[in-house]
Formats: C-alpha cells, sequence, structure tokens
C-alpha cells in the first residue's frame, strides 16, 4: 500500500478517465465496456459530471466507509501488529 504525492489511484484514473468519456459524449455501455466498471460507478460518475463538473469525482478525505472497528480494537490491533506492549499514540 504505498501513495505516492502527486499520482493517482487507480480508482481516481478510472473515475477521471469515466468523467472524460462522459464529457465526450460516450454512452454508459461504451464506458462500461472501455473502463470494464459497472453500470452503477457509470450512473453514479455522469450524475456527478452533470450536476458539479468532472472535479466531483475527485475523492473528498472522509469519503470512505466508516472505520468497523471500536478505537480499543485498533489500539489492540496496532499493538498486536507493532509487537509492543502497549499502543502506539
Amino acid at each position: 500500500m504505498s501513495s505516492h504525492q502527486g499520482s493517482l489511484s487507480r480508482q481516481a484514473s478510472v473515475r477521471f478517465q469515466g468523467g472524460d468519456l462522459i464529457l465526450r459524449g460516450f454512452d454508459h455501455e461504451e464506458i462500461m465496456e472501455i473502463l470494464e466498471v459497472s453500470l452503477s460507478s457509470v450512473n453514479r460518475w455522469r450524475k456527478q459530471v452533470e450536476s458539479d463538473g468532472l472535479a466531483a469525482l475527485a475523492r473528498t478525505s472522509g469519503s470512505g466507509s466508516e472505520a468497523e472497528l471500536s478505537t480499543e480494537q485498533f489500539d489492540e490491533l496496532k499493538t498486536i501488529l507493532c509487537g509492543t506492549d502497549s499502543p502506539a499514540s
């Protein structure tokens, strides 16, 4: 899981390619075939692009799903993974 500042993740790249295809007039089926994505993704992208433009496809901080671990479980996991006796701060 490495992240390079200034480079897009694969998902972001696909979203922006999809947005570009939408703006260029491609239909849902063509975009699905070209990018190998689902109809629901293309529908979501089209709605976002039509309402707020291509920039709407950028991932915003905190837009992912909620964590399924409690704070205590997360601290315990960090302890296990780091091999320390107490959770790292």
